[in-house]
């Protein structure tokens, strides 16, 4: 009996949109990037916290570290314009590169 193309070995088919390098972590999301952010940015709340209210965090401390907190969470939601990427490449990088892009000099002509 002759083999047909239906009958290929499943290691050599891909579904296209699927790639099983990169898949996302099954528990809230939490990529290697992700727990990377909330560590950096939550470790930047706090040590400025502690330089900016030295002896008595009181209310407005606790406010910033609020703040800091829910700015860090917003930092690692999606972002809506490439939904593989996180908000904080699309508020610091994607800016910077415009920006970057946008400095050019040209060359002056000199008239004779």
């Amino acid at each position: 009996m002759s083999k047909q193309n239906d009958d290929v070995e499943p290691y050599t088919t891909f579904n296209p949109g699927r790639n099983i390098w990169r898949k996302m972590s099954k528990f809230l999301f939490l990529t290697g990037e992700r727990l990377g952010v909330l560590g950096v940015f939550g470790l930047l709340v706090l040590i400025t916290a502690q330089k900016i209210f030295p002896y008595n965090l009181g209310w407005q401390g606790v406010v910033y570290i609020i703040c800091g907190f829910l700015l860090t969470i917003f930092l690692v939601l999606p972002a809506p314009s490439h939904p593989n990427q996180l908000m904080w490449r699309e508020v610091t990088m994607r800016n910077l590169n415009d920006y970057s892009r946008s400095i050019k000099v040209d060359p002056l002509d000199w008239e004779e």
